[in-house]
């Protein structure tokens, strides 16, 4: 057992290139997809997915439960209890699902519908377990070191995308399922793989062992869930009154900030492992060359900033007004500000700060609710700049006044 699990371990680091790269993949799938629609679909249409993708972000985040977390965690430590634990609660998960599809089955027999940017909840629902499952399968292959599988399936994913796209352009198909072709069907394989899965092994229900693996998941459920409302809250608002235009624009500014999200959490995965909570010295020194690359995030930030306006001016769908441009500056600002920042509170992580992090999610989320409740229908570009401000103050104050403090008493 302790060979197979080294070996596991070996295979799980050299499989690290692979796994960016289909990562990356996945995301730079996500955003062409984004990017060419705009330029596809009228107004309406383009605002109402950009609605449906953030619902079922955030949908899967809350149906995820921090398991792929607390399963990455675990394995090398117990690989048959975690394996178990894990099929365990996904199990659970897709019942709820599915008893959730069925409820609202029955809703729609007595005329009560529910929709999402004009989405049935019932494609929701669906798209939540076959993402649900290529998450729960992608994490496995990951600790498995089956990295190159997954690479190979992100690239069919990668491909039918592109053909959705095209059958889009074509007017073979209508943007009515576009929903269905970019978030269900290239996860058709992985569903038919885990209910074969399902039936070949069988699931133990160990109350004990599930409780243990439980109280992991939640600590980072609780906090991402958190976390990933107060970036969103502002779709939910728009939504909430209609503000098409502006959700339209603003998700298509969102599309460039895929590819930085993903190095972003490379750079981060890789110093956590790196840090050492007993290292003091080393710490310090990781900080202050942190502090010492500010200027050349900022002048990334401008560089990269400029060259988009650049890009985008001239190439911008035409139903954008100049109000995009601010969108765009405030989204860079954004994505490097808490990219920037981010490399501080991994630190976090290192010294055990969960529940701190938790309290100032809680902060983060109920200033950003306030501003959108009060100043998103008649003020949205303001509301947005507001929220911007708060989520990368928030992030330095967590930094500068709780992590390094920590770290300087220790």
């Amino acid at each position: 057992m302790l060979n197979k699990i080294i070996t596991l371990k070996n295979k799980f680091n050299n499989g690290m290139i692979s796994f960016f790269i289909a990562n990356l993949l996945f995301s730079f799938s996500t955003m062409i997809g984004a990017l060419s629609l705009a330029y596809i679909l009228n107004v309406n249409d383009y605002a109402n997915f950009t609605l449906q993708t953030q619902y079922l972000l955030y949908g899967i985040i809350i149906f995820e439960f921090g398991l792929s977390t607390s399963f990455i965690k675990h394995f090398s430590e117990d690989n048959l209890k975690t394996l178990n634990s894990q099929n365990s609660f996904e199990f659970l998960i897709y019942s709820l699902l599915i008893i959730l599809i069925i409820i609202n089955c029955i809703l729609n027999l007595f005329e009560v519908n529910y929709s999402i940017g004009e989405l049935n909840l019932n494609y929701f629902f669906i798209a939540c377990i076959v993402n649900l499952i290529y998450i729960f399968n992608r994490s496995y292959l990951l600790v498995s070191g089956q990295t190159i599988k997954l690479l190979y399936r992100t690239i069919i994913i990668f491909i039918i995308r592109v053909v959705i796209l095209a059958l889009l352009l074509f007017n073979i198909i209508m943007p009515i399922y576009l929903f269905v072709g970019f978030f269900i069907i290239p996860f058709i394989y992985e569903v038919f793989e885990k209910i074969i899965y399902f039936f070949k092994d069988k699931i133990e229900f160990k109350r004990i062992e599930m409780l243990s693996y439980f109280q992991f998941s939640f600590s980072v459920f609780f906090s991402n869930a958190i976390y990933n409302m107060s970036t969103r809250i502002i779709f939910f608002g728009l939504g909430y009154y209609n503000l098409k235009d502006v959700i339209a624009a603003l998700g298509f500014t969102f599309s460039f900030i895929g590819v930085v999200t993903i190095f972003n959490a490379t750079i981060k995965s890789y110093f956590l492992g790196y840090l050492d909570f007993n290292d003091k010295e080393k710490i310090i020194k990781y900080i202050k060359k942190v502090e010492g690359s500010f200027v050349y995030f900022f002048l990334s930030f401008i560089v990269f900033t400029i060259m988009l306006i650049g890009i985008v001016q001239f190439f911008k769908p035409q139903s954008f007004d100049l109000t995009f441009i601010s969108l765009l500056i405030m989204t860079m600002l954004y994505a490097f500000g808490t990219m920037y920042l981010g490399l501080f509170t991994v630190l976090s992580k290192t010294f055990s700060l969960l529940k701190q992090e938790i309290l100032i999610n809680i902060l983060r989320l109920f200033l950003i609710g306030i501003v959108t409740l009060f100043f998103v229908e008649n003020y949205p570009i303001i509301t947005y700049l507001l929220i911007v401000i708060i989520i990368v103050t928030i992030e330095y104050v967590f930094y500068k006044y709780i992590i390094l403090s920590k770290i300087l008493k220790k």
